[in-house]
């Protein structure tokens, strides 16, 4: 913590370099050392507090302290603050403003664990005539593998082969796509614990090195699992937004930093009438 401001509960610590030979007298440690100065002392809030905003300086401090148990508050630049592009809160007339860590508290996780187990499975049990009639009719008629099999990515950069019906290339197949039939044997993957009902879409590795190169903080969407739906799909397909992927990418990122219960329903009442309305 930067401030010495007992009357306010805070205790200063010290300060943190951002790379070893930059180190100044007193300083506590170096950036790469951050994990273990916070555990070694107790450290409750890290500002970033730097003369020029560096994005990479910023993405760096979040992912180390992303499995930490501690609040990371970063000092904006006057534009933001009387633009009202940021929210700020004061700390003995400082402002700052608070990046989310913990994305979602442990009762919230269970919550929506246990909601996607029971979704899943009854998506499964509801389904389970249709695919009986479906899976043979398709095979004889188009002689092809049932399922497509593609390798994502997921939460943490771990991959997993993600799986959807192969659908004839008709009037039909994209029926069935716009009621999103193919997406249904993705609810193995919920099970699996390798997607969630409402997520960011998942991506193949390919993609991910390659936006990460472009995105410095694109590596903050492996934070939480991909998704059936999400934010970005909704938007784009209930609402027909032209979207780019970095368009989408915003979608996720608001998602992501406000990610809660209420969120996920209002995300899948949305799509229950994109599917509805034959929109998907």
């Amino acid at each position: 913590m930067m401030f010495a401001i007992p009357k306010l509960g805070y205790k200063f610590a010290g300060f943190v370099s951002i790379e070893d030979e930059l180190k100044r007298t007193g300083d506590i440690g170096s950036l790469n050392e951050l994990p273990s100065i916070i555990r070694n002392n107790d450290i409750k809030d890290v500002v970033i507090a730097t003369d020029e905003k560096y994005q990479e300086l910023i993405i760096k401090t979040l992912n180390l302290c992303s499995n930490l148990d501690v609040s990371v508050k970063i000092v904006p630049e006057v534009y933001e603050i009387v633009s009202g592009m940021v929210k700020t809160e004061q700390v003995h007339g400082i402002p700052l403003v608070e990046v989310k860590t913990e994305l979602l508290p442990f009762t919230s996780k269970l919550v929506k664990r246990i909601g996607d187990l029971f979704g899943a499975f009854l998506v499964l049990a509801v389904s389970l005539p249709f695919m009986i009639i479906y899976i043979p009719l398709y095979k004889i008629t188009s002689g092809g593998k049932i399922f497509l099999v593609e390798e994502k990515t997921g939460r943490g950069g771990r991959e997993f082969r993600n799986l959807k019906l192969n659908v004839p290339s008709n009037a039909f197949g994209r029926l069935l796509m716009r009621i999103w039939f193919n997406e249904i044997p993705q609810c193995i993957n919920i099970i699996m614990n390798d997607m969630s009902f409402v997520g960011p879409e998942p991506e193949t590795k390919i993609n991910v090195e390659r936006l990460i190169k472009e995105i410095p903080f694109y590596s903050r969407r492996l934070r939480v699992k991909p998704g059936i739906t999400g934010w970005a799909r909704v938007k784009r397909k209930l609402y027909g937004e032209d979207m780019d992927a970095k368009k989408m990418l915003q979608y996720d990122f608001y998602y992501i930093e406000n990610m809660n219960l209420m969120l996920d329903i209002k995300i899948i009442l949305n799509t229950f009438i994109i599917i509805s309305s034959f929109k998907g």
